[in-house]
Formats: structure tokens, C-alpha cells, sequence
């Protein structure tokens, strides 16, 4: 998942943020997915208010594999 945008209400403490599974650095190819997180919270004390979204993926990104090596190496490997 990776962060798609962000916003804060400046006096509210209140933070909104949009999480999605694809990003053109995934080493996996686009299947069509549309699974997305779109959570808003409180700073402080931390309290989730909503999470929305499509939150599970489809047939097709289930079953996708690794067509690329990541941009961000995922462990690291010991020769």
C-alpha cells in the first residue's frame, strides 16, 4: 500500500489520508484493482474516525506475481 495524498485541518488535529495497493514503483502489473483506504483519524490521542474504501482486491491482483525486482529491495540478501 502506499500514500496516495494527504490532509490536515490545521486547528482540528484531524489528519485524512488515501491509501492504494498500486503505484507505479510496484513490481507487480496493473490488474485493474481498484482496493483503496481512504482513513481519517485524530492526531491526538490517536483515534481512527472512518475508514472507507474498496478493501479487498480482485480476482486477478490476488493471484498476481512479481513480473519486476522492487525499486526498494524487500530483505536483505546474504551471499
Amino acid at each position: 500500500w502506499s500514500s496516495t495524498w494527504r490532509s490536515e485541518k490545521a486547528n482540528a488535529g484531524v489528519k485524512r489520508i488515501l491509501l492504494q495497493w498500486y503505484s507505479r514503483y510496484s513490481p507487480y502489473d496493473f490488474t485493474g484493482c481498484l482496493a483503496h483506504a481512504d482513513i481519517t483519524y485524530e492526531k491526538q490521542p490517536l483515534k481512527i474516525r472512518r475508514i472507507v474504501g474498496i478493501l479487498e482486491h480482485n480476482p486477478e491482483c490476488q493471484l498476481g506475481v512479481m513480473t519486476r525486482m522492487p525499486s526498494i529491495p524487500l530483505h536483505p540478501h546474504h551471499n
